[in-house]
């Protein structure tokens, strides 16, 4: 031994994360969600907030788009009987969800 430290005879101890209540953090996995698109009839699993149009792309599934912000409606589907834009609109966190899928000629 040289008489100095190296990186090895070091040893930290760290404590685990806590929450408010000083209980140790528990990692949360995502939640899954069931996303079936109609008329197709095809489903996969995204995780709760995820983009539907980055579910639809993963899918296989097409929806236009224009501005990718919302402002165009390009990308509007129907989810639980109400028109959403694809493009802003996430992946609501229940068990199984379904998005019909409008036809539009002029995109």
């Amino acid at each position: 031994m040289s008489g100095r430290l190296s990186i090895t005879d070091i040893k930290l101890k760290i404590p685990p994360a806590r929450n408010r209540n000083n209980s140790p953090k528990r990692s949360l996995k995502a939640m899954l969600v069931k996303v079936k698109f109609s008329p197709e009839n095809i489903v996969v699993e995204a995780e709760a907030g995820e983009p539907l149009l980055n579910v639809a792309e993963r899918a296989g599934v097409k929806i236009p788009t224009g501005c990718l912000s919302g402002s165009c409606f390009a990308c509007e589907v129907e989810m639980a009987n109400q028109p959403v834009r694809a493009c802003i609109t996430g992946v609501p966190s229940q068990a199984e969800v379904t998005i019909a899928l409008y036809e539009d000629t002029l995109w």
